[in-house]
């Protein structure tokens, strides 16, 4: 259906209607069909249900024919003869292809005339005229339609005034209508319905320009869209979003039009919650859309924050572990590609940047007690080495949390220094080695010694001296409305640490015998990022008490819940500890056995003694000949986390108040668009992206033989496994970890012709574990693979 009526057709119509021209001219019966595009939404309201779209109304209402005497000079008489020459052309065009070029030819009529009319430029109103609950289409029509099923009609209609929040003309008044079935007590309005007995609101899968963000409040996608990318780019607050709408987006043109009647009574200008309760409908509902899933959340709650936390809360249940979408990101970028064959001994490289990704180069014997990292294949010399590498670090960012060690229970309410289950905890004295309950009124029990550190604490000039000390350490960027001024009641709502010689940080000199006090609110301690060489965020994770060693095992392996998944290389600047402690004789964990786990260049050089054998002999990255050139730089980008870190860490101002289940939330979708603006960029550079199946790397841990897909030279791009009982054969042997056994020659009947010529090519045999993806070359004098597919083939290896 086109939007636009040609000047043939309309000159056309003119001809057949000369009266028309007695009351417009040319450009007055365009304005006319304009305008009947704008108000379709409203006059469709009187047509019955079913009736034909492309049969326009008998007869215009009357708010109609006073709107267009009021914009147009036509009296009424006069409007219907218009409307009767020029509605069949005008009914069926379709919505303005440019809306923005309207509201600029036709705004201000609404403004002018539309509200004392009840007509609105923008009108917002169910997709649908039908209940969409099947029950309601299972009775018959009586009759003439007897034993016809029929859909029960949508009646009751109500109009309330509403502000729509665009990006082109500012706040400006507008109309929502809902509609009701009486049959199932469902009431339908412009986004969603709402059962009255489930009291649920269900979103519709189709997709709306304008977002219902409050009673009376609609925001367009595109507003909230750009607020993503403030703060995706520039760690933009929800509240500078809304100054900088409210002072800079709306037309300075338009104010003088709007009503006082609005103005004073309508909700004309964003604060900061409606820009949080907006993002956060707008990302829920994108991250449902992908999912092909419809969104339903609680209609009879307090407030929107609380109506989406459970949509957040699972989201970020989802999110948890290998669940950013970008989890399994490969690319020609994390890449070299090292060849060395029998007729050229010299070495090829594409090297395009020190990232992480597939290596080629010659075969190279494990190291004593070390993993091998390589990925060998292929006839005639060559041999293929994959190797993905992984950095993690942790970044100083974090929320208010439960005053208890490592306790990750949500508090009730941001300001409570205690979850439910340890809020006996609050009525206990504040010195840290004090046991007995605090006077009324005070944060210490009724000895003197612990009386006076309190009294120190509320000296508010020191603490506040001392917290904005803190702040300027920070290596993270900090907006000026999320420092202390003056006024603010620090000393009593952060943690602070105090000892008998004032505010301190860290442990004392003299041991931990000192007397000490923490008053406020705990923090979170960090959060745990594992990053690609090229940049790209894999997991994240919030730690709670400390950076310690097994929170960073934890962490690894909820992100690679497989061996398989697990990276060749994980970087880290405290290894050398994790080594130690996965190495404990008493309880040894060989989950990281075959991945190398080297200090990160930077801390190796800078941080760690070198009279430190162990950490030399087992984390020094000169161990790998894998993460090295022949040049003798490195191959990886073992900075990636801190690059990264320094990005998230621009989130603090933002995030240092927010609830658990919205700081999660938040933090992922951060993580995720900015992961997608990467790959983008990666894409527009020309590099090839080849994201590794997540079935793949979350398969079981089978034995198998893995075959490359025809082109690709990574095995765990598209693997086939195959599962046999051992046979005696005349011919062929299933190559496995756990040692060679004989296998049917059948097998390579479940073979296509493709992969059988790659597999002609190419034979495998994983090193064990099978997840690491790292694999042993088969030597290709001991293969018998090329002969079995010579046979089946019918053509030579």
């Amino acid at each position: 259906m086109s939007a636009k009526v040609s000047l043939s057709t309309l000159i056309a119509v003119l001809t057949a209607h000369p009266e028309v021209q007695e009351h417009l001219d040319i450009d007055g019966c365009f304005k006319f069909i304009e305008l009947i595009q704008l108000l379709k939404p409203t006059l469709s309201l009187h047509q019955p249900p079913g009736t034909a779209e492309h049969l326009p109304l008998e007869r215009l209402p009357a708010s109609v024919l006073d709107f267009f005497k009021r914009c147009l000079s036509l009296e009424h008489d006069n409007a219907k003869i218009v409307w009767e020459a020029l509605a069949p052309i005008a009914w069926n065009l379709g919505a303005p292809e440019d809306i923005q070029a309207f509201g600029r030819r036709y705004l201000q009529f609404f403004l002018d005339n539309g509200r004392a009319l009840g007509l609105a430029f923008y009108h917002f109103m169910p997709p649908i005229r039908l209940c969409l609950d099947p029950g309601c289409n299972s009775k018959s029509r009586t009759a003439k339609q007897a034993g016809v099923p029929y859909s029960r009609e949508l009646a009751e209609k109500i109009s309330v005034p509403v502000t729509a929040f665009t990006q082109d003309f500012g706040p400006i008044p507008a109309l929502s209508t809902s509609l009701y079935c009486r049959e199932c007590n469902t009431r339908y309005y412009a986004d969603y319905w709402v059962n009255k007995e489930k009291s649920t609101r269900t979103y519709y899968q189709t997709p709306s320009n304008f977002i219902q963000t409050g009673q009376h409040v609609f925001i367009e996608k595109r507003t909230l869209e750009l607020f993503t990318m403030m703060m995706l780019k520039s760690w933009t607050s929800a509240g500078n979003c809304a100054r900088i709408y409210n002072t800079g987006l709306a037309l300075k043109s338009l104010s003088p039009s709007l009503s006082v009647s609005f103005v004073e009574s309508e909700h004309v200008a964003l604060d900061v919650e409606d820009v949080w309760d907006g993002l956060l409908l707008y990302w829920v509902l994108e991250d449902a859309q992908e999912r092909e899933e419809v969104l339903e959340l609680v209609h009879d709650a307090p407030s929107q924050a609380k109506r989406l936390q459970p949509a957040l809360h699972a989201r970020n249940l989802r999110m948890a572990g290998p669940g950013q979408e970008a989890w399994n990101h490969a690319c020609e970028v994390q890449s070299w590609d090292w060849k060395k064959t029998a007729t050229r001994p010299d070495w090829t490289a594409k090297r395009p940047d020190q990232q992480s990704g597939l290596l080629i180069f010659e075969n190279q014997r494990p190291q004593k007690d070390r993993p091998d990292l390589s990925l060998q294949i292929g006839p005639k010399g060559i041999q293929i080495v994959y190797v993905r590498s992984t950095v993690t670090d942790g970044v100083g960012i974090g929320r208010p949390t439960c005053g208890v060690h490592d306790c990750d229970i949500p508090l009730e309410l941001v300001k409570d220094q205690f979850c439910p289950t340890h809020a006996d905890q609050d009525l206990i004295c504040v010195v840290t080695a004090c046991s007995e309950y605090a006077d009324e009124g005070h944060r210490t029990c009724s000895l003197k010694e612990h009386r006076e550190l309190e009294n120190y604490n509320s000296e508010k000039n020191k603490a506040m001296f001392q917290l904005r000390e803190r702040l300027a350490r920070l290596r993270t960027s900090q907006p000026r409305e999320s420092i202390p001024v003056a006024g603010d009641d620090i000393g009593l709502d952060e943690e602070v640490l105090v000892d008998n010689n004032g505010i301190c940080d860290g442990k004392p000199e003299e041991g931990n015998q000192t007397l000490r006090a923490r008053f406020g609110r705990k923090r979170t301690h960090n959060e745990e990022l594992c990053v690609t060489s090229c940049g790209v965020i894999l997991g994240r994770a919030t730690f709670y008490g400390s950076e310690a060693p097994n929170g960073v095992v934890s962490f690894w392996k909820k992100l690679f819940p497989t061996r398989r998944s697990l990276p060749s290389v994980l970087w880290h600047d405290n290894n050398c500890r994790i080594v130690a402690m996965l190495d404990n004789p008493d309880h040894p964990d060989t989950y990281f056995e075959y991945s190398a786990l080297p200090v990160d260049v930077f801390h190796f050089k800078c941080k760690h003694k070198a009279s430190d054998e162990k950490c030399n002999d087992r984390c020094n990255p000169v161990n790998w000949p894998e993460l090295c050139t022949r040049e003798g730089t490195w191959r990886f980008n073992s900075s990636a986390a801190e690059q990264a870190n320094a990005w998230i860490g621009g989130y603090q101002a933002i995030v240092r108040e927010m609830q658990a289940d919205r700081y999660e939330f938040f933090l992922d979708e951060m993580i995720k668009r900015r992961n997608c603006n990467i790959i983008k960029d990666l894409e527009k550079k020309g590099k090839e992206i080849y994201p590794i199946p997540r079935e793949t790397l979350l398969r079981p841990e089978t034995p198998e033989i893995v075959v490359p897909p025809v082109g690709v030279s990574d095995p765990l791009l598209q693997p086939k496994s195959f599962e046999s009982e051992s046979t005696s054969l005349d011919k062929g042997r299933d190559i496995r970890a756990g040692g060679v056994k004989e296998v049917s020659s059948t097998l390579l009947s479940e073979l296509d012709e493709d992969q059988k010529g790659a597999l002609a090519g190419n034979a495998w045999r994983p090193s064990p574990p099978l997840a690491r993806g790292s694999f042993e070359r088969v030597p290709w004098g001991e293969s018998p693979l090329p002969d079995l597919l010579e046979e089946a083939t019918g053509r030579s290896s």
